[in-house]
């Protein structure tokens, strides 16, 4: 019996439920607010700025961590 496709192509464990659901969300959330400010453009106060960075840059280490 052959194994389906995505167990072969399979080589590590994918990431806990919950790393994966905030990596996207956070990725949603910032995406929208930039996509918002870029294209549509709303206003963008600097401290506004500063929390889409904090975004990011935990949904990143997210990522970092449970890669490991």
């Amino acid at each position: 019996m052959k194994p389906w496709p995505e167990q072969a192509l399979s080589t590590h464990p994918a990431p806990p439920m919950g790393t994966g659901y905030a990596v996207w969300t956070g990725i949603g959330a910032a995406g929208s607010a930039i996509l918002g400010t870029a294209v549509l453009g709303d206003f963008a106060a600097p401290m506004q700025i500063c929390c889409i960075l904090l975004i990011l840059g935990r949904v990143i280490g997210l990522r970092l961590v449970s890669a490991g």
